[in-house]
């Protein structure tokens, strides 16, 4: 879905997708070119996602950060935090479980990766606080979720049985 996003045409937006533990994977040709195929820096989920923010920055005026199991994210999503940047340096998509599924930025700031709590409910509230430390305004984009758990993937499967095989 992201990468037809991206496709879209005129938009001129760069899809990148960051895997582990190799880009020679058969399945990520399956999902991307070749040329949008990133590996994923080592370290803890800040320190990666810390690095793809700074990579896809040096590249774009913004970018939009999120995982492979933000599922419940559709075009109409990324529209929405895609006009946020154009008027706030973040854009947050918070999680129904605390986390988040989508952080879009046109700024960097290590903060937002540093001493997070990684993988607890507490995720959003603490990205909050750093956007606030930081003193940068940022719209939420509510009413989503991610699969984390054995619920989230029969949640997942009950949108549309012919996306899983």
């Amino acid at each position: 879905m992201a990468r037809h996003w991206c496709s879209r045409s005129g938009s001129g937006r760069l899809f990148r997708l960051w895997v582990t533990p190799d880009e020679t994977d058969p399945f990520f040709a399956t999902v991307a070119d070749s040329v949008q195929l990133r590996l994923q820096p080592e370290g803890d989920l800040g320190v990666r996602l810390d690095r793809i923010a700074r990579c896809g920055l040096a590249e774009a005026g913004a970018v939009l950060l999120l995982g492979g199991d933000a599922v419940s994210l559709d075009s109409s999503a990324l529209d929405r935090a895609a006009e946020a940047l154009l008027r706030h340096p973040a854009v947050l998509i918070p999680a129904a479980d605390g986390g988040y599924v989508l952080l879009g930025l046109t700024r960097h700031a290590p903060q937002l990766f540093a001493a997070i709590p990684w993988g607890s409910g507490q995720v959003a509230e603490a990205t909050r606080r750093v956007f606030q430390e930081l003193g940068w305004s940022w719209e939420e984009i509510p009413g989503h979720w991610d699969v984390d758990r054995l619920e989230d993937w029969e949640r997942f499967r009950g949108i549309d049985k012919n996306l899983v095989q």
